[in-house]
């Protein structure tokens, strides 16, 4: 009997040695500074656009804040105080990363120090510090990215126009682009043209009606080609760079590539 133990004890311990020696070896290695910068906002994420909010204001209603950040590393920022003494405030100019690659600071601001974390989609307004607001109205210190502000801010270039490919003028190149105040500004070939721009859900936009200067050149039967494209659009879409002007599930009235 005693030699029944002994010998079901020792298989026992060989069995688990044999476990031991086919299980994985794993260590717990720390993150490093380098890991982190290689998934940092600034690399990572899609943040150029235009982001809004109304943000906490010590002697006012709210700031309403329209912030529009462009890939070139330019802003411009609208505030407007809220209540019964309104006031409107503009500036722009350059921003630039911290060394962190998370936040940004916008400068020429003497006045703010201008530090906002970049997130997904979102901007938080930090303080002085460059740290996230705590408390209560913690969450109110945050800016929503606006749908289709990816097409703002960036100069848009003619390549295509009802179907035919366009040579453009390496000096005049024909364009458009929008403001963060979705004011339309670009040049047709001849005249330079602005209006408006109506931006919705489900990439629908909506141009309204171009005024332009009245300059007669050669390029006048494209260019009234261009402005009628922009009045009939009523949904873009964006791949890869190329901008298509479409008209509801018809071919592309115009396309436009990223300059």
């Amino acid at each position: 009997m005693l030699k029944s133990i002994l010998l079901a004890v020792l298989l026992t311990l060989l069995s688990a040695c044999a476990a031991n020696d086919q299980a994985p070896v794993t260590e717990d290695k720390p993150l490093t500074t380098e890991a982190d910068k290689a998934h940092t906002s600034r690399n990572a994420l899609d943040w150029g656009g235009v982001y809004e909010g109304v943000l906490p204001c010590a002697d006012c209603e709210g700031i309403q804040t329209r912030l529009m950040l462009s890939a070139n590393g330019n802003y411009q920022l609208s505030e407007t105080y809220l209540g019964e003494d309104r006031r409107d405030f503009q500036s722009k100019g350059e921003f630039e990363w911290l060394d962190d690659g998370l936040r940004i600071r916008l400068l020429g601001r003497p006045s703010a120090p201008g530090l906002y974390q970049v997130g997904e989609n979102q901007l938080f307004h930090l303080d002085q510090d460059g740290q996230r607001i705590r408390g209560e109205l913690a969450s109110a210190y945050r800016l929503a990215k606006q749908f289709g502000s990816e097409i703002v801010g960036v100069k848009w270039q003619l390549t295509e126009l009802m179907g035919q490919q366009i040579a453009n003028d390496a000096q005049k190149p024909v364009y458009f682009t929008i403001g963060a105040d979705m004011q339309v500004t670009g040049f047709a070939g001849c005249n330079r043209f602005f209006g408006k721009v109506n931006l919705e859900q489900g990439q629908r936009l909506a141009f309204g009606k171009m005024a332009s200067t009245m300059m007669a050149c050669p390029a006048l039967q494209q260019e009234g080609k261009l402005l009628k494209a922009l009045e009939m659009a009523d949904n873009c879409t964006l791949q890869q760079g190329i901008l298509s002007l479409n008209k509801a599930r018809m071919a592309p009235l115009a396309r436009f590539r990223a300059n």
